[in-house]
């Protein structure tokens, strides 16, 4: 599970399979669903999302969904300033389920989907109206619950993944990070794990793997492993297999990680 930055950087609107390895990002996702139904996972929990339906991905949830060349659907990476507006509207609401049913609200959301995807975002003005209207849409066919602590988890996840950012090739540990945000090490412990559906370790070594996939198509493990803070080639090939799948040797094979 690795927090994605290129999705808080950089819009995405498109129509394929709709796929993702376990990541999470501060930008609205919705994906529709066109083709048969299919399983998906949010926060860790198991969701059907059927034909015609939607799928609303909030700031921050962790989300995982499984390839399979015969789903079809469209996807929307909504901009960062407009998760950032969203996430104001909402402040201490969560939504009471990421799936809305088909009928007359998800149709209006595959319609502003299909344009986005079209192309009609070239005009700033066009592409910007039907992000509102989807947005709105969202509001409206969504039903949310109140949860105080829903604003202060965007503070806490986006704190910590700026510091792990600074310091994935350091020696870290749950006792020094606590210690620098201020907690102890067990009421930290369970902020982390309550927000990131992991614990620290994990999180930690899944960033330094996703730091290194750019160095590891150009060099060798034995030349990469230290600079994202491992200890040893093994403890680097490990994680390495353990967070994509497959070995350094058998990355460098496949070519574009990304695609798969």
């Amino acid at each position: 599970m690795f927090y994605e930055h290129l999705r808080d950087s950089q819009a995405l609107y498109k129509r394929d399979a709709c796929s993702a390895f376990e990541h999470f990002h501060k930008s609205v996702e919705v994906i529709y669903n066109l083709g048969p139904d299919r399983v998906v996972f949010v926060d860790l929990k198991q969701l059907e999302l059927r034909h015609g339906c939607v799928l609303a991905l909030m700031p921050y949830q962790v989300h995982y969904l499984p390839y399979d060349p015969v789903n079809d659907g469209y996807c929307a990476v909504l901009p960062s300033a407009c998760s950032d507006s969203f996430l104001d509207v909402l402040k201490d609401l969560r939504p009471v389920s990421n799936i809305i049913p088909s009928g007359k609200g998800t149709e209006m959301i595959k319609k502003e989907m299909q344009q986005l995807a079209d192309g009609i975002q070239d005009n700033m003005f066009i592409r910007e109206g039907h992000i509102n209207m989807l947005l709105g849409a969202l509001l409206d066919n969504m039903e949310f619950t109140e949860d105080p602590q829903n604003s202060q988890s965007g503070d806490f996840i986006q704190a910590v993944v700026s510091y792990v950012d600074a310091h994935y090739a350091e020696e870290l540990n749950i006792e020094n990070v606590a210690h620098d945000f201020g907690y102890s090490k067990y009421y930290f412990s369970r902020l982390f794990n309550r927000y990131f559906y992991t614990n620290f370790t994990n999180y930690f070594n899944t960033v330094r793997i996703y730091k290194s996939l750019p160095m590891i198509a150009r060099q060798r493990s034995s030349e990469v492993y230290f600079k994202v803070g491992f200890a040893s080639v093994q403890q680097y090939i490990t994680y390495f297999k353990r967070t994509t799948g497959f070995t350094p040797t058998q990355y460098r094979k496949i070519g574009n990680f990304k695609d798969r």
